[in-house]
């Protein structure tokens, strides 16, 4: 995926329209889509290299939650769980955790998004929301995400599928998580069996002349002149290239880099930025509040059949998919699961299956995951070095009630395995947590499933970072268009969320932008 810019400091661009900072999952579909509606210069700014397609594009081969193409996040200690540090795997490359995740396409329930209208967050309910997720995944779209069946479904996937419907779940194709009580394979976001990356939206709107990407590019701060965001800082910290931008920001930089970015230009807690050497301008207290995430743990099953995505298989299995796009490199590893809850409301449980495990060499693994936890955490810049490392704490297992649902999650787990299907298909016992207290399991290994938002909540009180409108409060033209400004996390997958994201906070912007405005200039052609 070429682009016409990719040096550190910017290209050598010093001026433009807008500044988008991250070329991440929503960032990158923001910059299409204005690039598409508009005739603004535009610049995204990604911390990170370019998509490498060669590593990333296989689906099996790229789930990568480690390496250079993730940013290496870790926790403060959590005591609710042994004090064990836990990762938080973010994309630290164009196209965001889109380029590294699971690839899972699942919005989540409708009642979740009317939630947040409900909550004051005034055209955020799902019948707002769902033109956008059609648009962004348009399959009559060129840029669009593309979403496709599972090509490949280990025998694993299929006895676990068949185990819930014998449990009395609702086989649901696609599984998306909008009802609860279902159960299926989830829909992937890929093309012709590879990993679809909102990278591939940027790369067709850096096609257009007035549109530059530039990788590699750090954002350490945001300038003002009163309220009015005018330039960004970027590149090495001790010697920053300063970027113009006449029309305004907008940060996309996540769920852990927007806040220190705002915390970085003043923008937070006063006492919190002061301490970092930072003079506060805007004193706005929920900037790195209200951390998210869908906490899980595992059970780990032995298993007759071999892992068909053992690496002793990586070869063959990597031929086969390089003649014929099929076999289980097409695979995401987690094809399967189900949405759990009572009858008629969200799902407040998820299951979902892994046909290998790390915890043991020949087993299989169901996770239980909480989908609407109570505990909240925080982010913000280390004092001791405000450009480096955030400090990150979730705060799991803090409210008593996640910990009651993980519990109750184990049990359903069980009960699902207790079923013919899986019996027929091999399964040889429970190894974890077994005979083991399972409040020490849950202590043990009770970990993120990768979805933290939250943490620049929407909303209309005082501890909302941006309205409705994604507006930063206090500000004219900075907007914010990620996971960050979610206020409650719904009972579906991150990706999906931070597409809806990008999709209506790209509208957002356009429609702002096109009423009267004193600040806009005439773009540069």
């Amino acid at each position: 995926m070429p682009f016409r810019s990719s040096t550190a400091d910017g290209g050598g661009i010093r001026d433009v329209d807008v500044v988008i900072v991250g070329g991440g999952t929503a960032g990158a579909i923001v910059a299409e889509r204005l690039a598409r509606g508009t005739d603004l210069t535009i610049l995204v700014l990604e911390a990170g290299p370019g998509f490498p397609g060669w590593a990333l594009g296989v689906p099996l081969a790229s789930y990568r939650l480690s390496g250079p193409w993730s940013w290496p996040h870790l926790s403060v200690p959590q005591e609710s769980l042994e004090g064990r540090r836990i990762r938080f795997p973010t994309g630290r490359v164009l196209g965001g955790s889109s380029s590294i995740n699971a690839m899972i396409a699942a919005h989540g329930p409708a009642a979740d998004y009317d939630a947040w209208a409900e909550e004051g967050c005034t055209g955020w309910g799902w019948r707002d929301l769902d033109p956008f997720w059609r648009q962004a995944t348009d399959p009559r779209d060129e840029a669009a995400a593309s979403i496709e069946a599972p090509s490949h479904t280990a025998p694993f996937t299929h006895a676990l599928v068949a185990a819930c419907e014998e449990s009395g779940l609702v086989r649901a194709e696609p599984l998306t998580g909008e009802r609860s009580q279902t159960c299926g394979r989830f829909a992937l976001f890929q093309r012709d069996r590879m990993r679809y990356t909102t990278a591939h939206a940027l790369a067709i709107a850096a096609r257009k002349e007035r549109v530059r990407v530039a990788t590699r590019a750090p954002v350490h701060r945001v300038l003002f002149a009163d309220d009015r965001a005018t330039a960004v800082e970027c590149g090495d910290p001790r010697a920053p290239v300063t970027i113009r931008a006449r029309v305004g920001v907008v940060l996309g930089a996540g769920v852990f880099g927007t806040p220190c970015i705002l915390m970085r230009s003043g923008i937070g807690a006063s006492a919190r930025v002061r301490a970092a050497g930072v003079d506060p301008w805007l004193h706005l207290p929920g900037v790195g509040e209200n951390l998210q995430d869908h906490v899980g743990v595992p059970v780990i099953l032995g298993c007759r059949a071999p892992s068909p995505g053992r690496k002793s298989r990586w070869i063959p299995a990597a031929l086969r998919y390089a003649l014929s796009r099929s076999g289980v490199m097409a695979s995401n590893g987690c094809e399967g699961g189900a949405f759990l809850g009572s009858a008629g409301r969200p799902p407040d449980l998820e299951i979902a299956g892994l046909f290998q495990t790390r915890h043991h060499p020949r087993a299989v693994e169901i996770a239980a995951i909480v989908m609407h936890p109570d505990s909240r955490g925080f982010v913000t810049i280390d004092p001791r070095d405000p450009v480096g490392t955030p400090i990150i704490d979730p705060r799991f297992l803090t409210a008593p009630d996640d910990l009651r649902r993980l519990r109750e999650g184990i049990d359903r787990v069980r009960d699902v395995v207790s079923r013919p299907a899986l019996r027929e298909f091999g399964i040889t016992g429970e190894i974890m947590p077994g005979s083991t207290d399972i409040g020490l399991h849950i202590r043990r290994l009770a970990s993120t499933h990768y979805h933290p938002v939250g943490t620049c909540r929407m909303g209309t009180d005082a501890m909302a970072v941006v309205g409705p409108d994604l507006v930063v409060r206090g500000t004219r033209n900075l907007w914010i268009c990620d996971n960050s400004v979610v206020p409650r996390l719904p009972a579906g997958h991150s990706a999906a969320t931070a597409m809806i994201i990008g999709s209506r906070g790209a509208d957002l912007i356009m429609r702002r932008l096109a009423g009267p405005s004193p600040d806009r200039e005439k773009p540069l052609r």
